[in-house]
C-alpha cells in the first residue's frame, strides 16, 4: 500500500485578505505559525514517513520545518509543488483573475486550461509539473508512506488526478483548510480517500 499525506500550509496574511498567492513568496503570519504547530502536534503521533516533501516557498517550507523539528525528519524542498503561478494576478482577488480567464477566452477564443496570465502558467503547464514531480516520487516510494506540504491548489489537483482520473480536476472547487490534512491510499490498483481535509487538530480538546 502506498500513501499520500498532503498537508496544506499555516494561514499568510493574504490568505486572510483573499488575495492570490501563487508563486509570491509570502511567510506565514503569526497564527499560521500557530497553526504549524498544532499540525505538527497530530503529525509526531504517526509513524515516521518515507520522505516529507515541500514546496519551496516560505509558507510551505516553514510550516514543513516546524513539522519536521516535531517529527525528527528532513525536509525536502521543490520548487515542482510550488502554487500555480497566477503572474500579475498575484496579489489581487480570485474573482478578479476568474472574470479575467472568462475575458479572455471569449477574446481569444481558448479554454480555460489554456489560459496563460501574463508572467504566470496556464492550468495545463501546472497540471503538467504537479503529474512529473508525482510519477518521480510514487516511482521512488513506491509502497511507502509520502508526506507533502504545499498549497491549497496543489492538493485539489492531486486529489482529483489520482481519485478521479478520468473526469476534469480542474472545476474542483473543494476548499482546502489551512494545515488542513488530506490521505490518499492506494490500494487494489487505484487510488482512495482515506481522509479528506481534516483540520481537528485546530480543535481545543475536551
Amino acid at each position: 500500500m502506498t500513501e499520500i499525506v498532503l498537508m496544506r500550509h499555516g494561514v499568510t496574511s493574504w490568505n486572510q485578505r483573499g488575495l492570490l498567492q501563487g508563486h509570491s513568496d509570502v511567510a506565514l503570519s503569526d497564527e499560521g505559525r500557530r497553526q504549524a504547530r498544532l499540525l505538527a502536534l497530530r503529525m509526531a503521533r504517526e509513524d515516521r514517513p518515507a520522505a516529507l516533501y515541500s514546496s519551496d516557498l516560505r509558507r510551505a517550507r516553514e510550516t514543513a520545518d516546524i513539522v519536521a523539528e516535531a517529527c525528527g525528519l528532513d525536509v525536502i524542498p521543490t520548487r515542482a509543488l510550488r502554487e500555480h503561478h497566477y503572474g500579475v494576478f498575484e496579489g489581487v482577488s480570485w474573482e478578479a483573475y476568474r472574470d479575467e480567464i472568462v475575458r479572455a477566452s471569449e477574446l481569444r477564443g481558448i479554454g480555460p486550461s489554456e489560459y496563460r496570465p501574463e508572467g504566470g502558467e496556464s492550468r495545463r503547464d501546472f497540471a503538467r509539473r504537479i503529474e512529473d514531480f508525482l510519477a518521480g516520487i510514487l516511482e521512488s516510494h513506491r509502497g511507502g508512506v509520502i508526506w507533502i506540504v504545499c498549497h491549497g491548489g496543489v492538493i485539489r489537483y492531486i486529489v482529483e488526478w489520482l481519485v478521479r482520473p478520468d473526469e476534469d480536476p480542474f472545476p474542483s472547487s473543494n476548499r482546502v483548510a489551512n494545515v488542513g490534512v488530506t490521505r490518499l491510499r492506494r490500494e487494489g490498483g487505484g487510488w482512495h480517500i482515506a481522509e479528506l481535509n481534516s483540520v481537528e487538530h485546530l480543535e481545543p480538546s475536551s
